[in-house]
């Protein structure tokens, strides 16, 4: 894969549900090549906001927006008679944006979901800076710290049936057909796409970890 061309990369991430390995491994080149510029930009919208949110609002928007790539592969739209320093222009610049809307995306969510944040058009307001006490501090590795990320960058649909089904499984037990029923009926889906939302959450995650320590172990 070093050597594919951009567009062959996307074009083959686009297959991914006709041939996910070799889909994967396309994202993986992808990764490579532009997961330092991903950081850039995504550090730029949200330095600022780490002292509120903490680093996981970066590596949350970063993650959210190599998930957005990997399944909107097909809506990249390649010149081919444009020569290869616009072709990286119009990349970098399509990747810019779509990593702008999930910034703001995951902060319009943790504004609707911390009602201690107010926002107007010119600056953040924040009630409750001083808090009385410091809480307790909690000793997380990072490996679950990259798993507690990856599990968040999912839909909150996705993640509900996701957890649902886990439940049962770490006790070594089946889910119940009451269960499924309840989740076919909660999501207007089936319990053959209930299955297919596990399995694609998953490999997700999977994928977010992955990538994540990959781009950790790069930067040692």
């Amino acid at each position: 894969m070093k050597n594919e061309k951009i567009e062959n990369l996307f074009l083959i991430m686009s297959m991914k549900n006709e041939d996910s390995p070799l889909a994967e491994s396309a994202f993986n080149e992808f990764h490579r090549r532009y997961i330092q510029y991903i950081y850039k930009v995504v550090n730029r919208h949200g330095y600022d906001f780490t002292k509120v949110y903490g680093q996981e609002i970066i590596e949350a928007t970063v993650n959210n927006t190599l998930l957005t790539i990997y399944e909107k592969a097909d809506h990249f739209i390649q010149i081919e008679s444009i020569d290869d320093a616009s072709k990286e222009k119009r990349i970098k610049a399509w990747i810019g944006k779509i990593a702008e809307r999930e910034f703001y995306m995951l902060l319009r969510n943790e504004k609707k979901a911390n009602e201690n944040i107010e926002y107007n058009s010119e600056s953040m307001v924040f009630k409750n800076d001083i808090v009385d006490e410091e809480p307790e501090e909690i000793s997380v590795s990072y490996e679950m710290k990259l798993l507690i990320t990856a599990l968040n960058s999912l839909p909150v649909r996705d993640k509900e049936i996701l957890l649902t089904l886990m439940r049962y499984e770490e006790s070594g037990k089946y889910t119940p057909t009451e269960v499924i029923e309840e989740l076919c009926a909660m999501y207007n889906t089936t319990d053959v796409n209930i299955r297919k939302i596990k399995s694609r959450s998953i490999s997700k995650i999977k994928m977010i970890v992955q990538s994540s320590i990959q781009y950790t172990h790069a930067n040692k």
